[in-house]
């Protein structure tokens, strides 16, 4: 149980541990560092190096130690002038020395004897190789961000640009895979806090809003799929990093309207083939920032504001007889037409940047967002208008962060968050129960009715401490720390509430004729299922769904980075974290299941196991063979862990036999047909009714438990690549990374009767015992490998380019992300034949992307992507007796899009420009078919689409700066 107690002693023990343990702090600095040589390449000890922004007056001196070597950590990101002096030489001046979102720049500055000063612009001659640098990440700087055409505008996709990223398809929805991991295994961090969704494991604000930071704020943009030092934790993938923008000494804006329409689009070829007209959509986006000083060189401002309006018709396809059914007997007369849909969202980031004095630099800053869509649940074209609700999504987001220069030596970092999400989804359709009509493998359904979890109030509060200390001392820089979240979640979860009819056959016209049976009392043969969602005792369904807790998750950690020679650079890190879990609502003797406790066959003691053995060792090198730098050799290994999303735990909280039960139906326990009376346990309930609620005693009733040694998910990485300078400002990368993934989280029945001979053992004749025991375990393992290759060229003689291919080999014996009601396996007896390609399994990935600096100051950025399809499974093996396995055939889902964006600037005067702007997105209208995933039974959190591929679009802007 996690109490106040507790929390003030994390707290505490955190706050001790700073003063001897570390955090690497490069989520939202750089570093500079380097060696100073004499003209005959001895090093120069003793000589200061002063780096200096011009842009905000911020200014920090070092020194060179016996070696000459010096470091300056923690940077704020832009370019500063580095001034190098000693006794007896001249004085060395570089210009226009960049720092980028985690970049250790390193640099070798050559004195010469005398008196003379020598001035260097670097910003075409910066190192294309960062030979310093041990983890395997990609870099967009602030001209990608700019310049490249991202489809709504969605910071996030840009991560889909970078090797090892991908998006694919499942009945969780949409999800961000990093490196083979599962989607909650990731972590994104805004401005170096944790921007996530403690409940579902997502990115804050989840799949369904435009945006929830304006793309107009984002400064830089940063993954690291592999490698990641000891600052980062609770992700065994991958981590996105996003920096945003601050104000400086220059006041500077802008304002942007961009617009597209179906008269701007085409239609989907296979569209075109059905003879389907093209999607009447408009959409509009528009915003802008402005930002300065408030006090030249002391303390500066940045506000950014950006909207989306967007309204799409489209229409869906039902068989006519189930319309006219719906809407002569159910009084829902529009089940088919057109469905009219929102996508609105508001996003405003205030930001305020201050030098208190020469050692304190504080930021502070804010982040709102308002995100609505209506019709926003589904968007499959077999089912129904009813089957659909409305999302919406509020945020807010304050940081502090106060970086301390105690001494060119001893710097410390201190940032604070507190964060609130607000998740509700509603439903305004007709008052039906949610209902699927279709054949026994999912090929083809039909939906109609409230969406079984709908609707759902949730909210959650994170409070986020972090601390980081750096010491440099000779060679090394060590850098220690602590990181604590205390999250807070509250929802009320009905599921089932207004019921769940799932009526099936070998097909879809054999399905419609049962149903049709079904309702006239003929036949419930087609019932497959009924579930309704009961409260128990004299609570209501709203106050048995409702449940408040509170998640705390602590991190430690202690790093070195140790400049072991010129061209040998050693990162060796260890990293603690745990994650402290709530209670159950009900004490054990007081739930159905608690009588079989000290049975050894039952998986659970009741408890919810909390994770404190979070140990996470990782080592990492990068060495420069040869003398002239152009040469990056990197190898990684290291342990990390993922956090549990508090979805999985919710269900184990209240879901014990006491609180709610479900009131279960099939065919085969129904007597009489619908005629029976309704909500007799002995005959079906009559539809579109429910069972009564009144009274009610659950008969053997399923359960959700934890098993007794539960553990979060852990993978051991490996790495190993080569980096080379080809010529100036161009680089090739040769990339290999191991993922080996155990204790992944599995749904398992442990009262299946095929574990027992055929006796479901904890089951009572007189329903006293429990029914499916829904164990929560850690017996799942995934292995992915992947080789990477990157051409990557620099932005010099006004032209950058990069392209990455990526051959992955991914497999897994479970990919459920977070859905508890789903069972991925077909015999709990024997897990070996689910391990296969995984769900995530892309066998070949590309991107190449560029931004062009034409004549005429015409800007040109092309986007190049490529995905192979996914795996898919036999549901129905009778058709193709030999194959046993899981995932042996593939989605129709390969995906090639062909985007780019065309500008010209016209200036006005010295400080005004106005740009027009090009963009289409799939221009050369590849098909892209979206395959419905399954099982898609109980999918109740990510927004599920089928069907045709987004067609060509052609979006028109324009941008007014200053």
């Amino acid at each position: 149980m996690i109490t106040f107690k507790r929390t003030l002693s994390i707290i505490f023990l955190a706050a001790c541990l700073t003063t001897t343990a570390l955090a690497q702090s490069q989520a939202t600095t750089g570093t500079i560092q380097g060696t100073v040589l004499d003209p005959n390449g001895a090093a120069v000890p003793g000589a200061v190096i002063t780096l200096k922004n011009a842009a905000t007056g911020f200014e920090r001196s070092v020194s060179s130690n016996s070696d000459g070597f010096f470091t300056a950590p923690l940077l704020p990101l832009g370019r500063y002038q580095v001034a190098t002096s000693a006794s007896g030489f001249g004085r060395s001046i570089l210009e226009n020395v960049e720092v980028n979102i985690g970049q250790t720049l390193n640099l070798r500055i050559e004195l010469k004897v005398g008196q003379t000063e020598e001035t260097v612009d670097v910003s075409a001659e910066s190192e294309s190789v960062e030979i310093a640098r041990t983890e395997l990440s990609t870099q967009l700087n602030q001209r990608s961000v700019e310049n490249l055409p991202i489809n709504r505008r969605d910071f996030s996709r840009f991560a889909l640009l970078t090797p090892g990223v991908s998006i694919v398809q499942g009945p969780d929805g949409d999800e961000i895979t990093i490196n083979g991991q599962k989607g909650i295994q990731n972590n994104v961090s805004i401005d170096g806090s944790d921007a996530n969704n403690p409940f579902f494991g997502e990115q804050r604000g989840g799949q369904r809003p435009a945006f929830t930071i304006s793309l107009e704020s984002v400064k830089e943009f940063q993954v690291v799929p592999v490698g990641a030092s000891a600052e980062f934790g609770r992700s065994s993938g991958g981590f996105i990093n996003v920096v945003t923008k601050s104000g400086t000494n220059e006041f500077s804006g802008a304002a942007f309207l961009f617009f597209r329409n179906q008269n701007l689009s085409s239609q989907n070829p296979d569209a075109v083939d059905a003879g389907l007209p093209v999607e009447d959509f408009t959409n509009y986006q528009f915003g802008g920032n402005i930002g300065g000083p408030i006090k030249r060189d002391k303390a500066f401002f940045f506000v950014a504001y950006e909207r989306n309006d967007g309204e799409s018709s489209k229409p869906n396809f039902i068989d006519p007889l189930l319309v006219n059914i719906f809407a002569t007997r159910f009084n829902s007369p529009g089940e088919q037409g057109i469905i009219n849909r929102s996508n609105d969202a508001d996003v405003l980031l205030g930001k305020v940047d201050i030098n208190v004095n020469s050692k304190n630099l504080l930021t502070l800053r804010h982040n709102y967002s308002r995100a609505e869509q209506i019709n926003g649940t589904f968007d499959v074209p077999t089912w129904g208008t009813s089957a659909n609700g409305r999302e919406t999504n509020n945020s807010n987001s304050f940081i502090a962060q106060l970086v301390t220069t105690i001494s060119p030596t001893l710097l410390n970092e201190f940032r604070f968050q507190w964060a609130k999400e607000e998740r509700p989804r509603f439903y305004d359709g007709p008052d039906l129960p949610d209902t699927t009509i279709g054949t026994f493998d999912g090929s083809i359904s039909y939906r109609f009715g409230r969406p079984f979890f709908l609707p759902v109030p949730s909210d959650d509060v994170r409070l986020q401490f972090t601390d980081n200390f750096t010491v440099v001392r000779g060679n090394h820089a060590i850098k220690f720390g602590f990181d604590l979240n205390r999250t807070r979640v509250s929802q009320t979860f009905i599921g089932f509430a207004r019921g769940r009819y799932i009526f099936a056959a070998p097909t879809i016209e054999d399905a419609i004729d049962g149903f049709v049976d079904y309702i006239d009392g003929i036949s419930p043969a087609a019932l497959q299922l009924y579930l309704q969602f009961a409260p128990i005792g004299n609570r209501t369904v709203e106050e048995a769904g409702t449940q408040a807790y509170t998640t705390i998750e602590p991190g430690l950690y202690i790093q070195d980075n140790w400049q072991v020679r010129r061209n040998l650079t050693l990162n060796l890190g260890f990293r603690w974290e745990a994650q402290y879990q709530p209670d159950p609502i009900n004490n054990v003797s007081d739930t159905r299941y608690g009588q079989f406790v000290d049975d050894p066959r039952f998986p659970s003691d009741g408890s919810i196991p909390d994770f404190t053995d979070g140990f996470a060792p990782r080592v990492a090198l990068a060495w420069s063979p040869g003398d002239d730098g152009k040469t990056a050799i990197r190898l990684g290994a290291g342990i990390y862990y993922a956090r549990i999303p508090g979805l999985v735990v919710a269900g184990p909280r209240n879901t014990d036999g006491a609180i709610a039960g479900n009131i279960f139906f099939a065919n085969f326990l129904c007597s009489g047909g619908s005629s029976a009376p309704a909500g007799g346990l002995n005959g079906c309930p009559v539809y579109p009714g429910i069972v009564p609620t009144a009274g009610f005693t659950p008969f053997n009733p399923g359960v959700a438990v934890f098993e007794r040694n539960f553990k979060n998910p852990r993978t051991v990485q490996y790495s190993a690549s080569i980096e080379r300078e080809v010529y100036a400002n161009t680089s090739i990368l040769v990339a290999y990374n191991l993922a080996k993934s155990t204790r992944l989280t599995r749904f398992v029945n442990r009262n299946d009767p095929r574990l027992y001979n055929g006796t479901a053992i904890f089951e009572r004749p007189d329903g006293s015992g429990v029914g499916e025991i829904r164990s929560t375990e850690s017996s799942a393992k995934s292995l992915y490998q992947g080789v990477t290759f990157t051409f990557n060229k620099r932005f010099s003689n006004r032209w950058q380019f990069q392209a990455n291919y990526l051959l992955s080999f991914d497999k897994s014996d479970d990919d459920n992300e977070r859905d508890p009601f789903t069972f991925r396996y077909a015999d709990p007896r024997d897990f070996g034949p689910e391990y296969n390609w995984s769900d995530r399994d892309q066998r070949h990935r590309f991107n190449a992307f560029a931004t062009f600096l034409l004549p005429y100051e015409v800007n040109l950025s092309p986007i190049v992507q490529y995905r192979s399809a996914q795996p898919t499974s036999v549901v129905n093996r009778g058709t193709f007796p030999n194959i046993i396995e899981r995932n042996t055939l593939r989605l129709d889902n390969e995906f090639f899009t062909f985007d780019i964006r065309a500008s010209k600037a016209f200036k006005f005067g010295e400080r005004f420009e106005l740009e027009g702007i090009f963009e289409a997105f799939n221009l050369f209208n590849n098909r892209n078919q979206r395959s419905l995933p399954r099982p898609l039974t109980f999918n109740f959190d990510g927004t599920v689409t089928a069907g045709f591929g987004e067609p060509r679009q052609v979006q028109l802007g324009a941008r007014f700066k200053f």
